[in-house]
């Protein structure tokens, strides 16, 4: 397996938020729709890596919020 961790400096994502942040449709943006955002960023990533076999989480830190990616190693 690999791993890949992408850091985002900035604000965390609230506690209650971290896992649901995968669902389709969620978006923190006021009235995201009419603004183009339709809420399928990290929904679509997480839906393609699960195909690939591999995982995405996310987990806030002191400065920001760390994205890992878990893939597969094949040979």
């Amino acid at each position: 397996m690999a791993s890949i961790t992408i850091r985002n400096l900035g604000l965390n994502i609230p506690e209650g938020m971290i896992d649901r942040i995968f669902e389709y449709g969620l978006s923190d943006q006021q009235g995201s729709g009419a603004n183009g955002s339709r809420g399928q960023g990290v929904f679509v990533d997480r839906t393609y890596m699960a195909r690939m076999g591999g995982t995405i989480t996310a987990q806030n830190e002191v400065d920001g919020v760390s994205f890992v990616l878990i893939l597969v190693w094949v040979l």
